[in-house]
């Protein structure tokens, strides 16, 4: 890789780092306001709405926003044919849903996803967060493909800033209803994606091609993987509201939302990694930039995760109120499989990248026997514990699986060259938060000039 190559890499990721700890910031404040709004057994309302809408969305979403990402980065695509064939998918996934939910959510086999007894209600609820959450996929895939990261980010800061801005609102005029929130949710994400097709669709038509085959045969290998990484992330809230009623649910997605919270910057890193992977093909330079990048993640992972158990032991209930106490032992029983998971997350961009996708589907399977079977067993024994222990024995298993794999195709790589930090990644780093300083401080003008 060229000297402006790597500049342009990092300062891409300082960028991307950057607004995702302002994005983690807004996080936080919502799930302040919805959990002292709504209390635990609210706030599982609203997150097992949440958790159904994403876990459809992966299931009629056929993977494809991993497609649309890797055909978009090797360039040639019509991007605005592109963006309006994912806003119609997403309306059709959202009716589609409503559908099957509307009239099948009397049965038990569709109705261990519904918050309470109206299936109708909870039918019209999913479907329209499932919208917003689908073109939102498809969207940003679509822009960070074209490698609109400012963009990107700013759509995330408007969708995450709108939300908590919403729901500071209905929480000052007394609004107790979960749907409130959960309209929220729909309308600021909807908004979001409306500036980011704006923005990565702006400047002449592309005339490019439209291949949604080419798509749909990339994607197909992850559809499977991605709906286990899915059930591997999001199945023991479904087993918690079972075995231990939504107020069990509210109390423990605190702790999970703020451990997960360690993923944002490893997430947008690794759309980097994969980018980088589709441009330029499988090269000893370009996995010694993936280890660079899992080192800075890793260590970005750990001082984090350092931070959030401070805060969570002595701060959940001053910030999220009292009956949020049982959320701190599973936080802290999460935070050791969080931070081995950003690994994870690295090193299957990586892998996707060289398309490899099987691999990461074979790993996801492997973890979800863990995380039925653990989950089965201790959650009826020793309650929300059980399913944070389950979680980080899932999450660690993953990446001592995937670092085998990696270590299997290039031998070269030790363990170090992937895990222990060096002084160079700091230089990298530095350098990165002073290229992406100095291209925020040149003038729109000078910018235009050649």
């Amino acid at each position: 890789m060229s000297l402006s190559s790597r500049r342009s890499g990092a300062g891409d990721a300082a960028f991307l780092v950057g607004s995702q700890v302002l994005a983690s910031l807004l996080l936080f404040a919502t799930g302040v306001f919805v959990a002292r709004a709504l209390g635990p057994r609210g706030k599982g309302f609203y997150d097992i709405v949440v958790g159904s809408a994403t876990l459809l969305a992966t299931v009629t979403g056929l993977a494809m926003p991993s497609g649309v990402f890797f055909r978009v980065s090797r360039g040639g695509v019509d991007i605005r044919r592109l963006m309006a064939v994912s806003v119609l998918v997403a309306v059709a996934a959202g009716a589609l849903s409503v559908s099957v939910l509307w009239f099948g959510g009397s049965y038990r086999w569709i109705g261990w996803m519904l918050p309470d007894s109206d299936p109708r209600r909870a039918a019209v609820l999913i479907g329209v967060v499932l919208l917003a959450i689908q073109a939102q996929q498809l969207i940003q895939a679509a822009a960070k493909g074209r490698g609109c990261f400012r963009a990107f980010a700013a759509s995330e800061l408007l969708a995450k800033g709108g939300l908590a801005a919403a729901a500071a609102i209905l929480l000052a005029v007394g609004a107790k209803a979960p749907p409130a929130y959960l309209a929220a949710l729909a309308a600021s994400t909807a908004v979001a994606v409306i500036f980011l097709i704006s923005a990565a669709g702006a400047g002449p038509a592309t005339g490019g091609a439209l291949p949604l085959a080419a798509m749909f045969w990339y994607s197909l290998p992850l559809f499977l993987g991605n709906i286990v990484q899915f059930l591997n992330y999001r199945l023991d809230i479904f087993l918690v509201k079972n075995f231990l009623g939504l107020g069990a649910v509210g109390t423990y997605t605190v702790a999970v939302w703020l451990a997960q919270t360690i993923w944002l910057a490893p997430t947008q890193l690794g759309s980097l990694v994969l980018r980088t992977v589709a441009e330029q093909g499988d090269s000893a330079a370009v996995l010694t930039y993936v280890a660079r990048v899992n080192r800075f993640c890793l260590a970005l992972s750990v001082c984090l995760a350092v931070v959030l158990a401070v805060v969570g032991t002595f701060g959940i209930t001053r910030i999220f109120g009292r009956g949020f106490q049982g959320s701190v032992v599973p936080l802290l029983l999460l935070l050791p499989g969080v931070v081995l998971f950003s690994s994870t997350i690295i090193f299957s961009a990586y892998l996707n990248g060289i398309e490899r996708q099987a691999y990461t589907t074979w790993v996801a399977c492997g973890s979800l026997v863990i995380t039925v079977g653990a989950n089965l067993l201790l959650v009826p024994r020793i309650g929300v514990p059980g399913a944070a222990i389950t979680s980080t024995l899932s999450y660690g298993a993953s990446t001592v699986a995937t670092l085998l794999i990696v270590r299997r195709l290039a031998p070269e790589f030790t363990l170090a060259d992937f895990l222990v930090p060096r002084r160079s990644d700091i230089a990298a780093v530095v350098l990165g938060l002073r290229g992406a300083v100095g291209r925020l401080r040149v003038p729109a003008s000078a910018a235009a000039e050649p």
